[in-house]
Order: C-alpha cells, then sequence, then structure tokens
C-alpha cells in the first residue's frame, strides 16, 4: 500500500504553482531550469509526491525565491477554497432548481441567506428546526 501525501505537501505544491504560474513560466520551463521532469513537477505541484529538500531548494532557486517562501501558508487560502467550492455548489444548486418552478422561493431563500450574519443564519436555522416539530 502506498503512502499518501501530507496535506503539507498539498499546500507547498500549490504554493510552488502559484509561484510558477506568476512567473509565467510553464511547467516545461520550469523543468529546464531545474533538471526535474514535468511529470515530477506536476505531481509535487498536485501534492501527489513527497518533497525532498534539495528539490525544494532547487526549485526555490529556478523560481528566484527563498525556500521559505514556498514553506510560507496562509491559513485564509484554506477558507478561500472552500469559499469558491461552496459558490460553486450553490450556484449549480440554485441553476438546477430554478427549472423547477416549485422552487424558485427557495432559490430567493438561498440568494438571501448569503448574506446573513453567521448570527442570523444561526437563528434562522433554530427557527426552521421549530417548524419541523
Amino acid at each position: 500500500m502506498g503512502r499518501s501525501t501530507p496535506d503539507i505537501h498539498k499546500k507547498i505544491g500549490k504554493k510552488i504553482r502559484e509561484t510558477r504560474l506568476n512567473l509565467g513560466l510553464s511547467l516545461e520551463e520550469l523543468s529546464l531550469k531545474t533538471g526535474f521532469s514535468v511529470s515530477m513537477l506536476s505531481a509535487l505541484e498536485l501534492g501527489d509526491r513527497r518533497i525532498h529538500i534539495d528539490a525544494l531548494y532547487t526549485i526555490a532557486k529556478a523560481l528566484k525565491v527563498d525556500a521559505a517562501d514556498l514553506l510560507a501558508y496562509d491559513e485564509e487560502d484554506d477558507s478561500k477554497d472552500s469559499d469558491i467550492i461552496i459558490d460553486k455548489q450553490f450556484n449549480n444548486l440554485a441553476h438546477e432548481w430554478e427549472k423547477d418552478d416549485r422552487k424558485k422561493e427557495a432559490v430567493i431563500l438561498l440568494r438571501e441567506f448569503r448574506n446573513l450574519t453567521p448570527d442570523q443564519i444561526h437563528m434562522l436555522i433554530e427557527t426552521v428546526k421549530t417548524f419541523k416539530k
């Protein structure tokens, strides 16, 4: 059974990819600068492969950043990713429901729900729970 890569490797890979793209480099160009294969770099960026410290330094040098910059991680990134996924799921659901006339009110409610504060959301959920009783 193979070992899975810890989240930290996925986060480092994401940071490598972001840095590479910000510099306008393709995987092929980074491959030429590092001597690593495109498939290896791709696996590192996707977090499918564990990154060794020497590879991290080689990639950092090719990207003209400190290795520490590739290790820096902002916890807000996770919440931003989650928000994007939730927004996509919400939009897909809303689009699907708009096809059904009976659910148009639910779509309106969901759109309004997004504008509520967390306290208002909690109060609304508790109120809805009372309707089930």
